[in-house]
């Protein structure tokens, strides 16, 4: 059994310090902020690569690196003085191309007009009649509609609202087939089933001539400047020169009509499922395009020459395009 002062010897060992080379977790944290701290106030105690700069063998190796590498300067190695070169033109071309075959194949959305399918205004039309042949509304450019109700012509005023009638048959059975303003909205062609075409001046409520020649009820009007053409269910189409006493210029077959915005070409639609276009000066047409009804709709285009879209029956389902100074489709659109 160890003696009692053998246990003092042994409790003084362990009380003291234990002296280790290897340092704990926290004297390494310790040492490391000092080094921050002295990298920060620029002291050197502490730090012995720094203590190894001072030494005089250092000294010497540093003034020979500067003077062999710098040429003697002063200057450090990496210098953020000067910009980077530019690259070459080749590298940017290259870029350019594909950057724009990145952008050819993008798609881009189309934009389409909205168009309010809730109207504006209502107007009332008593004995409106339904028939697929017959053009009874004209809008003026002063703003001034026509409309056609059996034996009578309304006049409806957009601006102010007002209501006038312009024209009413002594006989009943005499029905309005069609109306068309001229280009200044002062005067009015109006096609009836009494065979005959007739010319009204707007403003004084008048008739101002009244013309002849077809076989049937004039169902189609279209102006050109002074030359008014009406179409007609004995399948035939006369230019009328107002100016003049012996007013029949043409005669065409067909009825549905139109004039290029030039003036130049007459687009002529009817039952037998054919659209022709003519010049002033050939008796015959100079274009046909064929559809699968009767071709009703007719509308050039008014900012590119030589464009028509022609809209037939229910059994065609179909807008075309066509380029009248070629003869050829240009689109087709199904409805």
């Amino acid at each position: 059994m160890a003696n009692y002062s053998d246990m003092n010897e042994v409790e003084e060992v362990l009380s003291q310090p234990i002296k280790s080379s290897i340092l704990t977790r926290w004297e390494r944290k310790a040492r490391e902020r000092s080094k921050l701290d002295g990298d920060k106030y620029g002291s050197d105690d502490g730090n012995p690569e720094r203590q190894d700069e001072n030494r005089p063998d250092n000294k010497r190796s540093n003034s020979l690196l500067r003077e062999t590498i710098l040429k003697g300067g002063g200057s450090k190695i990496l210098s953020y003085r000067n910009k980077a070169p530019k690259p070459s033109e080749a590298h940017h071309s290259k870029l350019r191309v594909l950057y724009a075959s990145n952008r050819e194949n993008v798609r881009v959305r189309k934009k389409f007009r909205y168009v309010n399918g809730t109207p504006e205004r209502i107007l009332d039309a008593p004995d409106l009649i339904d028939d697929y042949y017959i053009n009874v509304l004209s809008w003026s450019s002063q703003d001034t509609l026509a409309v056609g109700l059996g034996s009578c012509i309304y006049l409806w005023d957009a601006k102010t609202g007002s209501i006038n009638s312009l024209y009413e048959a002594e006989n009943e059975d005499d029905i309005v087939t069609a109306v068309k303003f001229m280009n200044g909205g002062t005067h009015l062609a109006v096609g009836t089933t009494s065979k005959d075409v007739q010319i009204w001046d707007v403003s004084q409520q008048k008739k101002m001539r009244s013309m002849k020649g077809h076989r049937a009820r004039v169902g189609s009007l279209a102006w050109n400047n002074h030359i008014l053409s009406s179409g007609s269910r004995d399948s035939t189409i006369f230019n009328h020169d107002v100016r003049v006493a012996n007013h029949h210029i043409h005669t065409y077959t067909d009825c549905g009509l139109e004039w290029s915005p030039d003036g130049t070409q007459l687009a002529s639609g009817g039952n037998d499922n054919m659209c022709n276009i003519w010049n002033m000066t050939d008796a015959t047409a100079v274009h046909t395009f064929h559809h699968s009804a009767a071709v009703k709709a007719l509308a050039w285009n008014p900012t590119q020459k030589s464009v028509l879209a022609t809209g037939a029956g229910t059994a065609d389902r179909h807008i075309r395009f066509f380029n009248t100074a070629s003869g050829k489709l240009v689109n087709m659109v199904d409805t």
